[in-house]
């Protein structure tokens, strides 16, 4: 606790401007007071009147919640529920839906799998064929993906299913379609579904990110932010936006509130990474700090962990310990382009270039691009 004291006073230039409890809810916080409350409602029914329907909805609202804190302890209370439901009501489509999406989440694909293959026992539903094409996409299976998400939108173009099309099109070279897409989905909005608004929009200020278009981006987010307020994930896209416009009092300041409401190591790093041009003592209590809470989350569920490890490593000027041991769990769980370029980064970093651009080769055979692949391509003359 008094290191994350410690980070407060270092992330802010002044007290007043921790705006941590706003006056009025935000829409964030004011769905995580709803979702709590429907949860407290389940739990104080006498265990001898809860039935089946009510195992169902602690395991989805506690998903929802988690979804939205993406805390691992939060994690956790979902997997708890899901034994429970399970042990004593046993698989349904339902459940076993929520199961895979909750595992999914966590990059745990081989459980995913079968949870989705105790749906189609079931009679199959939708919603598991979507995600059938997310888990071949973290698999690498490109092409299989693409034409699964071709398919499921000329069959059934919900907001959904275009924004995951969307998401394919933007890795793959083609941010113009990607755009197209994300904007299409938003026209199948109703006025009641802002968060899923936010998020589309929060996608289209990606994707000008990766082109570099810093205002672009930042207008996106902001309009993400009126849609969808107090969200952290929306304002932490913002705070990454100002510290690459060179705005480092604005990023310290926002980076404060996400990490007194969050405390996830990945925007600690980020915090300390500003702080390391000119602060150095104070980005090293906080590259520490971040280190401690990215171990913790990492002996808790490591597959979800290891990707935002290696990030931050990545950027540091030592070699962290366990750097390749993260890359490699990263890489045999999702063995696709992404994880790829990470372990490339992680050997060129440790001086073996020829397995980086063995990797890289692989990378450069498949459909994935983003800048950061483009970029590690040309410094290695592989295009």
């Amino acid at each position: 606790m008094r290191k994350l004291l410690l980070i407060l006073l270092f992330s802010c230039t002044s007290c007043s401007t921790l705006d941590i409890q706003n006056v009025t809810p935000t829409a964030y916080t004011q769905e995580l007071s709803e979702i709590t409350s429907k949860i407290d409602a389940l739990e104080r029914k006498p265990i001898s009147s809860i039935d089946q329907n009510d195992a169902l909805q602690s395991v989805f609202y506690r998903y929802r919640r988690a979804s939205l804190t993406v805390d691992f302890y939060d994690f956790k209370a979902v997997e708890t529920a899901l034994q429970h439901a399970l042990r004593y009501f046993g698989p349904s489509t339902q459940l076993s839906l929520i199961s895979a999406h909750f595992n999914f989440k966590l990059h745990r694909l081989d459980q995913a799998k079968f949870d989705l293959e105790q749906v189609d026992k079931f009679g199959g539903h939708p919603q598991a064929e979507a995600l059938k094409a997310d888990i071949a996409l973290q698999e690498g299976k490109y092409l299989i993906a693409e034409e699964a998400y071709d398919k499921l939108c000329k069959e059934n173009p919900s907001w959904d299913n275009l924004a995951r099309f969307a998401y394919y099109k933007a890795h793959t070279g083609l941010q113009e379609q990607a755009d197209m897409l994300y904007e299409q989905a938003q026209e199948k909005l109703s006025v009641k579904e802002m968060q899923h608004f936010a998020w589309l929009e929060l996608q289209r200020g990606i994707l000008d990110l990766e082109l570099k278009r810093y205002d672009d981006a930042l207008a996106h987010y902001r309009r993400a932010e009126q849609a969808y307020s107090g969200y952290w994930l929306i304002r932490e896209h913002i705070a990454e936006v100002y510290a690459l416009l060179g705005r480092k009092t604005a990023a310290i300041d926002l980076y404060g509130k996400i990490i007194a409401e969050t405390n996830k190591p990945e925007f600690i790093s980020a915090l300390a990474k500003i702080y390391d041009d000119d602060k150095r003592n104070e980005a090293f209590e906080l590259f520490q700090l971040a280190d401690n809470l990215f171990a913790k989350e990492y002996s808790i569920y490591p597959s979800a962990a290891a990707g935002h490890v290696i990030e931050s490593l990545l950027e540091r000027e030592k070699i962290h310990p366990k750097l390749l041991e993260y890359a490699n769990v990263n890489h045999q769980l999702r063995p696709n382009a992404q994880s790829k370029y990470l372990l490339a980064k992680t050997y060129l970093k440790l001086g073996e270039q020829d397995r980086a651009m063995n990797l890289m080769a692989e990378v450069m055979q498949s459909q994935w691009r983003t800048s950061d692949i483009e970029s590690l391509a040309q410094q290695l003359k592989l295009n």
